[in-house]
């Protein structure tokens, strides 16, 4: 409990400190999402490991009812597992 781990897969990774569980299956990452990543050293969150759907505003430009905005990126599209690996990270890589 306490140790700070990386979880990574295709999308991305996050550095997250780790809490045990007796309700939460062996081989399960539980994280609560939040959209903020200010909380994370190098400011990944779990959000950069769940591959999103794209936003087709993205796309559109030109027109002024449609604007693409960096910063405001699309919600999680649903609720569902998705695959993790989770390292343990070297003593050099862990928060001070």
């Amino acid at each position: 409990n306490g140790e700070e781990v990386r979880v990574v897969n295709d999308a991305g990774h996050l550095n997250i400190s780790v809490k045990l569980s007796p309700s939460v299956r062996p081989g399960l990452v539980v994280l609560y999402n939040g959209f903020e990543p200010y909380q994370h050293r190098e400011w990944f969150s779990q959000s950069d490991v769940e591959p999103g759907i794209v936003k087709w505003l993205h796309m559109a430009g030109g027109y002024g009812h449609l604007k693409y905005r960096p910063w405001h990126w699309q919600p999680i599209p649903i609720d569902r597992g998705i695959g993790v690996d989770v390292e343990k990270l070297p003593a050099s890589a862990r928060a001070k």
